[in-house]
């Protein structure tokens, strides 16, 4: 790699590169970068800059593992060389749990839901009124698995299913109140806000444990509750994947008697090259693409996709469970008829009897977390 002269090094500490030859793309000469300290097996110090590992001589500078450098390229009369511009300390193995505790982690909404519905009433003494107050308020916006059966429910259960919270209240501030009142992510929000600063709730947030050590229930209704405004979070983001086209996600838990039910439905609009059917013109239509997803009280998945291009539609279904796959065999004529009832081409409903096929771009169903906590 040559080198552009920078002239002499500064004050900071240096590091010869023996290997000039293997710099990573992002290191150029003069421009500072962020780096870390490793070790191989053997003992050898390098140093990571991206996905690139430098074998350097760290002579006495008695660098240790899982520090954090800002580091610069330098030329010197032995050839180049990092710049130590600043250095940062590793973070110690209990301060980076203590920090993983505190950063909330995304869980399916009716993980909380389901503590709420079936805690025993008399293992709520512990909570104040207000939060218990928050606590039927939230469980008051779920949306009953009847409401779905009509074209209106499923409008009123999208527009209060918290997605769209923001974007309503910015296009109806003179609603406010009547839009806070009905959304099931402001309801959430109450619930937090009560969990974290109620005067009562405060030192029982710190302290609350179980006989056997494991977290009480404050402790765990904060930790599903801040879980499921993250997973909502994300929800929110996922039109910014690419803001030229629609893609928008929502994840409603539905009442059904004491159980719930959760329903995944994304519409996206595909890109040209995802779309296959084409014009008579040979011009390439843009399609659009429904997902649906159901999990009825436990373990028991339904999925459907819905491809629409012009006004051809083709239906897939997935599902291990043998009943349900019957259910939706016995259901196609009815299917049919209500698409064709809709000014649509059914070219095909089919039903797999098998899990559906991971979509990559599905955010809510990555494991491992988006980003790692010290990267």
């Amino acid at each position: 790699m040559a080198l552009r002269p920078t002239g002499p090094a500064t004050s900071g500490a240096l590091l010869r590169l023996p290997s000039p030859n293997r710099l990573p793309a992002a290191l150029q000469a003069g421009h500072a970068v962020h780096a870390r300290v490793h070790t191989d097996a053997t003992g050898q110090v390098l140093i990571a800059i991206g996905r690139t590992h430098l074998s350097v001589a760290a002579g006495r500078l008695g660098l240790h593992a899982g520090e954090q450098l800002t580091v610069r390229l330098v030329d010197t009369t032995s050839g180049p060389a990092l710049e130590i511009l600043t250095r940062r300390a590793p973070v110690s193995s209990a301060a980076m749990a203590l920090l993983r505790q505190a950063i909330p982690r995304q869980e399916n909404l009716d993980t909380l839901l389901a503590t709420l519905r079936t805690q025993p009433q008399q293992n709520w003494t512990e909570l104040t009124a207000e939060q218990r107050q928050s606590i039927d308020a939230l469980l008051a916006r779920l949306t009953p698995s009847t409401q779905l059966q009509q074209a209106h429910g499923v409008r009123v259960a999208l527009r209060d299913s918290g997605i769209l919270l923001e974007w309503l209240l910015a296009r109806s501030p003179q609603a406010v109140g009547q839009i806070a009142q009905a959304d099931f992510k402001a309801a959430l929000l109450r619930l937090i806000t009560r969990l974290r600063d109620n005067p009562a709730a405060g030192t029982a947030v710190a302290t609350d444990n179980g006989s056997d050590g494991q977290p009480g229930l404050l402790n765990n209704l904060l930790r599903q509750a801040e879980g499921a405004l993250a997973r909502m979070h994300l929800l929110q983001l996922q039109p910014t994947e690419n803001p030229a086209r629609v893609d928008l996600a929502f994840q409603i838990p539905l009442a059904h008697g004491k159980d719930t039910d959760d329903l995944y439905l994304r519409v996206r609009q595909e890109a040209e090259r995802e779309t296959t059917v084409r014009r008579e013109s040979g011009t390439a239509q843009t399609g659009w693409e429904v997902q649906l997803r159901f999990r009825f009280a436990g373990t028991e998945a339904l999925a459907a996709r819905m491809h629409i291009v012009g006004r051809r539609a083709t239906v897939s279904w997935w599902t291990k469970h043998p009943h349900l796959a019957t259910a939706v065999e016995t259901a196609r004529p009815v299917l049919t008829e209500q698409l064709q009832a809709l000014d649509l081409e059914v070219a095909s409903i089919r039903c797999h009897r098998t899990s559906a096929p991971r979509d990559p771009t599905d955010t809510t169903r990555l494991r491992g977390g988006l980003l790692h906590e010290t990267a």
